[in-house]
């Protein structure tokens, strides 16, 4: 009878024990805290409100990396990429057909521009689709092409001023030129006034007159690739009557000269 009376009594110890250890492990889990409850806005461990919250334990690390800062060795936190949210309502507004079809570039991009029709893109980039192309190239729509032989050094932003392409950044050398962080790209197919029809690189003359005559009453020839040169009286339409009129005026009775590109 004694012996079954320690047999029960051991019985009931060791359920007890597994008991509370069952009890204690369920309270240690529901103690477990997030580390996100103590991490500043900048990806730093608070330590004071780890203090104020008189917590002591294990910080749950789920979902979040923990780092150490190269300068200062102090632990950074943030969100691990496997924890980011795979996806967001506004994700189908991005349209991902231009990677396959645009030709990348070698370095990030820093920045862009639309100038004279073109996309400019510039930044630490060296390559451009296939070509060669300094920190700044252009895409037309089709192919990429470089801006010269570009700068030595990053572009860090560009604009369009007075219709003409400024670049800044940390270069000191564009196109081989000293220039100090700053240029400004001036190609253009109009140069000086408008009016050089055929192209040969003179100010408007009998020449640009047949030419333009030609155009107009035979089809024939095309001044269509530099717009600006062939809108005589520069009013932003294609060449026509009144712009063989205008440059009848200058060669023969002294008009006006065309105005500047």
């Amino acid at each position: 009878m004694k012996t079954l009376t320690i047999l029960v009594f051991s019985a009931s110890l060791l359920l007890s024990i597994s008991s509370l250890a069952a009890d204690s492990t369920d309270d240690l889990a529901a103690e477990k805290r997030s580390i996100e409850e103590f991490v500043s806005p900048d990806g730093r461990i608070d330590i004071e409100a780890v203090r104020k919250s008189g917590y002591q334990g294990t910080l749950d690390l789920d979902g979040f990396d923990v780092l150490i800062d190269p300068k200062t060795g102090e632990p950074l936190v943030q969100v691990s990429a496997s924890s980011a949210s795979p996806s967001d309502p506004d994700d189908i507004y991005w349209d991902n057909s231009i990677s396959p079809t645009f030709p990348g570039v070698s370095g990030a991009v820093l920045a862009l521009v639309v100038h004279d029709s073109n996309l400019i893109a510039a930044g630490i980039l060296t390559v451009a689709g296939s070509v060669t192309a300094n920190r700044i190239a252009s895409w037309d729509g089709t192919s990429w092409s470089a801006l010269g032989t570009g700068m030595n050094s990053t572009v860090y932003a560009l604009t369009v001023y007075n219709n003409q392409l400024i670049a800044g950044g940390q270069f000191t050398t564009a196109g081989g030129k000293v220039s100090a962080y700053l240029a400004q790209w001036t190609k253009s197919c109009c140069v000086g006034n408008r009016g050089d029809l055929n192209g040969d690189g003179d100010d408007a003359n009998i020449l640009d007159l047949t030419f333009l005559v030609d155009f107009i009453f035979r089809g024939s020839g095309d001044p269509g690739g530099c717009p600006n040169e062939s809108d005589v009286n520069g009013d932003g339409n294609p060449a026509n009557i009144l712009d063989l009129t205008y440059l009848v005026d200058v060669i023969f009775r002294g008009g006006p000269v065309p105005p500047g590109c």
